[in-house]
């Protein structure tokens, strides 16, 4: 039986990222993105806007899709009758530091309503890296040593309990432990990468992370995020 297959996809050049129209589809965007890059939008216009609908459109994408590595996963050839590979399934790993710190065990964050203005996509991803802070301290993380985040992982709903999703989430790690240099800004008081990852995961999905190595945060409790109660994982590395 053929094995799904699944893609890289480095940070755009800013340059063309500020020229993607947050309020169209990744079918109607222009042709200068990558394939696997709007694949990856595809699949979680999908699952996040379509299926969930935790948000719009317009809303779905974020500053930290300017500076994030991307994985598709495409079908494998005996379940696709498309003549190209069809997109099934995608994450993102974001290096650090992260923009926000560890959602407070209770809190709920609601995700931006269609009547919401969008922001532009020339200012958006425009934005520097967020600065290193010190956050609150947890179970499994100090608050100081640097961690990197896995997100955005889903797999279209035809293609789940076949856990395609350890396919994505094991060629990021892996990745990461190779590309250490890659994950994050260095020197200036920034304490450096020693393979800690972080996540936030709906805690419906909570069993297939931690088949993948990754542990709850007590401390942290759970939060809402856009109506989905979800909890912070986290796992280490050996790098």
């Amino acid at each position: 039986m053929a094995a799904p297959t699944v893609v890289f996809q480095a940070p755009l050049p800013r340059a063309t990222l500020v020229k993607w129209k947050r309020h169209l589809l990744s079918s109607q965007q222009e042709d200068i993105f990558p394939k696997a890059f709007r694949d990856s939008m595809f699949v979680r216009e999908e699952v996040f806007t379509r299926e969930q609908k935790a948000v719009p459109i317009k809303h779905h994408t974020d500053a930290d899709d300017a500076r994030s590595y991307l994985w598709v996963l495409y079908a494998p050839a005996d379940e696709d009758s498309s003549d190209e590979p069809s997109p099934i399934g995608t994450v993102r790993l974001v290096p650090f530091p992260q923009a926000h710190p560890h959602p407070v065990a209770g809190s709920a964050w609601d995700a931006p309503t269609e009547d919401l203005p969008a922001e532009d996509a020339t200012t958006l991803f425009a934005r520097p890296a967020p600065p290193y802070f010190v956050d609150q301290p947890s179970s499994l993380h100090d608050g100081i040593e640097p961690y990197i985040s896995l997100g955005r992982l889903c797999v279209l709903e035809a293609y789940r309990g076949k856990r395609y999703a350890n396919l994505l989430v094991d060629a990021a790690l892996t990745w990461a432990t190779t590309h250490p240099e890659k994950v994050g800004m260095s020197g200036h008081g920034v304490p450096a990468w020693k393979g800690l990852v972080g996540i936030l995961a709906q805690v419906r999905a909570k069993t297939a992370w931690e088949r993948n190595g990754f542990v709850v945060d007590e401390q942290l409790g759970t939060c809402l995020v856009a109506g989905m109660e979800h909890v912070s994982m986290f796992r280490r590395l050996e790098i």
